[in-house]
């Protein structure tokens, strides 16, 4: 329940530079670290209905393995172009420095922490921010659930063991524009039920779908954009039809159904 601000700080010869404890947030907390170094989360986390978590611009956040965040109350992550935020594998070197002080002889990987989700009626709202390497049994990177609500803006999500954005029933909202699904290792974005509308997004190269939505769901997709997924650009559920259901074209894209 502490907030931190780093700026033209210098970190050596630590275990952790900047170390922030799990548990449960209460209260209002913002993480400000200057982006050459990251924050460690030394364990999963828990935003309580009555609190916020704010990541500032610049901030990388780094995961040891089995950690996550879950979002009973307020997540936002509030980057810019020139500074974007990272939740990322405590490995990866390639932004907020060396973490785990041991050069390169880790290298990071999906299957490594949960991701981050909304729980009961929690938001996370997210603009400039990279989510890598998720996925460890949960099977994503970022979960819109129950009746919470999900705003990604100029987002990437990437390298999941799983799918890089799951959206699943319960109400709530969800936004998406300008957000890079790609190089997941299921499908991009898996839809469970309603409807969304991405605006200017990007699936690709992921290992099955660019977007996979179940029957009785429908995405509108015009103005998006596929390429490069493995088993087909969009995916739809078989089984029962009980509602409305729109099939938007993208492009010279096809659908495949499954059974």
């Amino acid at each position: 329940n502490a907030s931190i601000a780093t700026t033209n700080s210098a970190f050596a010869d630590n275990t952790y530079d900047v170390y922030a404890d799990g548990g449960t947030l209460t209260q209002p907390v913002v993480w400000t670290v200057q982006s050459n170094y990251s924050l460690w989360l030394g364990r999963a986390l828990n935003v309580a209905s009555n609190a916020s978590l704010t990541v500032s611009a610049g901030t990388v956040v780094k995961f040891p393995q089995y950690t996550y965040i879950d979002v009973y109350g307020q997540l936002i992550a509030a980057g810019t172009a020139s500074d974007r935020v990272y939740f990322t594998d405590n490995r990866d070197d390639t932004v907020g420095g060396d973490a785990n002080h041991n050069t390169t002889n880790s290298v990071p990987a999906p299957y490594w922490w949960y991701g981050i989700s909304t729980m009961n009626t929690g938001s996370i709202r997210m603009a400039q921010a990279e989510v890598r390497y998720g996925g460890y049994n949960s099977r994503y990177g970022v979960r819109k659930q129950a009746a919470g609500s999900l705003a990604l803006t100029n987002c990437v999500i990437t390298r999941t063991s799983g799918d890089g954005l799951v959206v699943d029933a319960g109400g709530g909202t969800t936004s998406l524009s300008g957000v890079q699904i790609i190089s997941n290792e299921y499908s991009g974005l898996y839809l469970s039920a309603g409807q969304i509308n991405p605006v200017n997004c990007v699936f690709g190269g992921n290992a099955m779908h660019g977007l996979y939505q179940e029957l009785n769901a429908s995405a509108n997709v015009t103005n998006n954009a596929f390429w490069g997924n493995g088993t087909a650009p969009m995916g739809v559920g078989g089984g029962t039809l009980t509602n409305q259901l729109i099939l938007r074209k993208a492009g010279a894209d096809p659908f495949v159904i499954r059974s």
